[in-house]
């Protein structure tokens, strides 16, 4: 089987779980996991599907090099605490509808598990798609002697690859040392509401012939 036919056997499976009764106690993380599924469903349906229809391989490539940008802004919108975390380890985000990209903390480092020092992230590393789906990690950090420090503010870059890193530029001393991001907001198209429009334009199509394929494949899996 190819990893295009796993991937819909593994959906349908999900499906038909999430929906029987036997199964309610584990319907919130089945949900989640079915949402990663659906992801990935969609990148295999990219390549599947570029090499047959001309039109999506352009949008494919008109998004890549909308997304390709350097000296992109991110500012911190969001920060939250706890006595045993003190940084953010991931982020995942997408582009909302109205074309800035939006990161939320996927994960936290835990002082009592992890290092028990004062460390901060100086970067992240990771990847967006076509769709504006992305997901960030924690690439460099540094120690924070005597206190904690919080970013409040990050320097990215995309390439054409989809490779996104960021830096963080600014940043504030907390004394306690348990505050970390929690949201992080960016604008990838710096400005330009023309180049904001045609990605969401070519977006909307790539996903209207996704969802004709999964129609007539019967891989048209919804989130409930």
């Amino acid at each position: 089987m190819t990893d295009l036919e796993v991937t819909i056997a593994h959906l349908r499976k999900l499906e038909h779980r999430i929906n029987n009764a036997w199964f309610a106690g584990t319907k919130r993380r089945r949900l989640k996991t079915k949402r990663k599924y659906l992801d990935h469903l969609d990148r295999l349906l990219i390549e599947h599907l570029s090499d047959k229809d001309q039109g999506l391989t352009q949008i494919v490539a008109e998004n890549q090099s909308l997304l390709s940008n350097q000296k992109i802004q991110f500012k911190v919108t969001s920060e939250g605490g706890s006595p045993y975390t003190y940084m953010t380890k991931a982020f995942k985000g997408r582009i909302h509808r109205n074309g800035f990209l939006y990161f939320e903390a996927a994960a936290t480092a835990w002082e009592t598990v992890e290092m028990m020092g004062r460390f901060y992230p100086k970067a992240y590393a990771g990847t967006i798609d076509v769709f504006g789906r992305s997901s960030i990690n924690v690439s460099q950090t540094g120690m924070a002697w005597g206190a904690g420090r919080v970013p409040a503010e990050f320097e990215g870059e995309i390439n054409k690859n989809g490779a996104l890193n960021m830096v963080t530029v600014d940043s504030w001393v907390e004394l306690d040392g348990h505050v970390h991001v929690n949201r992080v907001i960016g604008d990838p198209f710096k400005g330009s509401q023309s180049k904001r429009e045609l990605f969401l334009r070519n977006r909307s199509e790539a996903f209207q012939i996704l969802r004709e394929w999964k129609k007539a494949n019967k891989a048209d899996f919804k989130m409930q």
